[in-house]
């Protein structure tokens, strides 16, 4: 507690709202234990204004909490101030909710506000623990004040919110024709028991309203199906146009085109049927002019007339101009394990090479490099990669049982005098003198 000029003022003015709070109504129903109670809201509407009239501040704040089982203990602690003199008085307050889920936190720190408020300004609402609720229910007891025109106000106030009545029908279920003559509130013996008489009132009424109503027949008459226009571009029947077209090999992206939109379907202004006069006209061929029609006409005619090649015959036209050409590797890739014994066992490759045919044109070409092939060129001092690299590595092809096969006696090698590797060059045939110069100075 801290203190300055004014120690008093925060105690006195304490005092002053201890005697200014009126007891607090029991708005609040338990349906499942079927009680009446005084909710944590009516308890803070209640001291709120008192405080303020006073300059007095209250802060709360948790300081400890723990779960055990089905309960969330915590502790709080709450802290008066005078806004005036800076004065605070501290209070711990503990409380505990039967919840170890999220909820629990939230259930605890609303009992003990409202229980730190009724106790700390001593709020009357009727409970007590010790007190036999079995006796003497529905008297007045002593020292609650009744009827009162806060507490009827409240009271109607409470069925307005909850009932959801109007202040006539309250009247009308109390058969009070003044809903401000106190004394015509006697009748009933506090504001529990005329809550409830107005709550039985209402119900009885909308249930006689209930019943007033004709009862629905058991098996009623189907409801008339809604017919919508099929030509309309709406979105059951877009569905439905999309589906007839894409059945018949149109894309969705030729369907767009075919209608000049973009991205939605809902772009498109017109009905169904413009749409399929859109997509028949973009499926429509085109209109071809005379000469690029009388070009196609002569090509037809001079593939007509040209002997058919034949496939077999052309790989082995292509392959015997393979024969001791001298190509470049360029990369490697390694391809399937191949069983076998000595050096025929190994990888299988596949190689990426470049050559110049006659005209002096470079070509690219792949072919596979078997474990024995690999071993000739790894003879001749080139070192071969264990996995795909690029590479330079120059040899000659020959042609083997119609596959493409190194020439292992002419592998160009890496380590050979000028003069000798001049004279191996002169000897490869089909090589050109700008491939030789390329390989001379590699």
């Amino acid at each position: 507690m801290t203190e300055n000029a004014t120690p008093t003022n925060l105690y006195l003015n304490m005092a002053k709202i201890l005697g200014e709070v009126q007891r607090i109504p029991k708005n609040g129903y338990n349906s499942h234990f079927k009680y009446d109670f005084v909710s944590e809201g009516d308890i803070t509407d209640a001291i709120r204004e008192h405080l303020s009239k006073h300059n007095i501040a209250l802060f709360s704040s948790m300081k400890h909490w723990e779960q055990n089982g089905n309960k969330t203990i915590c502790d709080f602690e709450f802290t008066l101030v005078c806004a005036e003199t800076g004065m605070s008085h501290v209070s711990l307050w503990s409380a505990e909710a039967n919840d170890s889920q999220d909820k629990g936190f939230n259930k605890a720190a609303t009992a003990a506000m409202k229980y730190w408020l009724l106790k700390t300004f001593m709020i009357p609402t009727g409970d007590d623990p010790d007190a036999d609720h079995n006796k003497g229910e529905g008297k007045k007891k002593q020292g609650d004040k009744w009827p009162t025109a806060e507490s009827v106000n409240t009271l109607i106030k409470s069925a307005v919110q909850k009932l959801e009545v109007t202040a006539d029908e309250i009247s009308k279920y109390t058969e009070i024709a003044s809903l401000d003559d106190l004394s015509a509130w006697e009748k009933y013996a506090d504001i529990n028991t005329a809550k409830r008489a107005i709550k039985a009132a209402h119900d009885k009424h909308m249930a006689e309203i209930a019943a007033s109503k004709p009862a629905e027949p058991k098996n009623p008459p189907p409801k008339e199906e809604v017919k919508h226009d099929l030509n309309q571009w709406i979105n059951g029947n877009v569905n439905a146009w999309i589906a007839k077209w894409t059945a018949e090999g149109v894309t969705h992206p030729q369907l767009k085109a075919a209608l000049k939109i973009k991205d939605r379907w809902g772009e498109w202004k017109g009905t169904v049927s413009e749409a399929d006069q859109a997509v028949e006209a973009y499926r429509k061929p085109k209109a071809v002019p005379p000469e690029v029609e009388a070009a196609q006409a002569a090509k037809i005619i001079q593939d007509e007339q040209a002997p058919e090649s034949d496939p077999a015959a052309d790989r082995l036209e292509t392959l015997a101009e393979l024969e001791n050409q001298l190509v470049s590797i360029y990369r490697v890739e390694k391809r399937d394990h191949v069983a076998g014994t000595g050096f025929k066992a190994g990888y299988k490759w596949l190689a990426k090479a470049t050559f110049f045919d006659s005209t002096e044109t470079e070509q690219r070409i792949e072919f596979t490099l078997w474990p024995e092939d690999v071993t000739a060129i790894e003879k001749a001092g080139h070192n071969f990669p264990k996995t795909d690299f690029e590479v330079y590595i120059p040899v000659v092809l020959t042609i083997k049982s119609n596959a493409i096969r190194i020439k292992g006696d002419k592998v160009p090698k890496k380590d050979t005098t000028p003069v000798d590797s001049q004279q191996m060059f002169d000897e490869l045939p089909g090589m050109s003198k700008q491939a030789k110069n390329q390989l001379e100075h590699a």
